[in-house]
């Protein structure tokens, strides 16, 4: 199963040691003959180790076995240093490029294995009476707003027929302009009061609706 190279003893070494120790606080359980090379569950198979162990034995696995099941190893170990620390582990950058490197090595001329027909008609099986979820309800709400829609086209729109005024124009164009700019909110000083206001609020207070025309 495993060659016999200084990574193999030293791996073993690793083991042997937590086997024979009581060891508290946080651990992680590691499978000695690794699962995808035909080890199992059971506890003679398990050892319990720090997260630094556990990820340097993942490390070794990847020179301890042959070059065809290499990728997997270079897979487990990949998961384990996916991110920058790993529960107290460091990663260094040069394990990760050569980690980065000997994925992309094992991915090299690879190719999927087509899907055998008892997993096509496993997932067919799986799918068969399925419903996207919410689908009648979406449906429902779209054909709704499709119909209040319909009572705002032509001449039933209250815009119909209006255009808007010059100063509103030269509102909306300052507005876009502070929009994709990020230029802060320009305010805009009302023709009637001459009170200055933020340009979104200019229409709904002042303007036409400002208050000093009601007296």
């Amino acid at each position: 199963m495993f060659n016999t190279s200084k990574y193999t003893s030293i791996y073993y070494s690793i083991i042997n040691n937590a086997q024979s120790r009581n060891i508290t606080g946080y651990v992680e359980r590691h499978h000695i003959i690794p699962r995808c090379l035909g080890g199992t569950n059971d506890t003679m198979n398990i050892v319990r180790l720090t997260a630094r162990e556990h990820f340097i034995c993942h490390l070794l696995l990847i020179r301890m076995v042959r070059n065809d099941v290499k990728s997997k190893m270079v897979y487990a170990a990949w998961q384990q240093g996916r991110s920058a620390k790993i529960r107290g582990a460091r990663i260094t950058s040069r394990t990760y490029a050569k980690l980065r490197t000997q994925m992309s090595e094992t991915y090299t001329g690879r190719k999927r294995e087509a899907f055998s027909e008892e997993w096509r008609a496993n997932m067919s099986k799986a799918h068969t009476g399925m419903k996207v979820p919410a689908s009648d309800k979406l449906l429902a709400h779209l054909a709704k707003m499709t119909e209040e829609r319909r009572g705002y086209i032509g001449k039933a729109n209250p815009f119909y027929g209006k255009t808007h005024s010059a100063e509103y124009g030269v509102i909306v164009a300052a507005r876009n302009v502070a929009v994709f700019t990020g230029v802060p909110k320009m305010r805009v000083s009302c023709i009637h009061c001459r009170k200055e206001v933020s340009h979104n609020m200019i229409n709904r207070y002042h303007g036409d609706n400002c208050k000093s025309l009601r007296k």
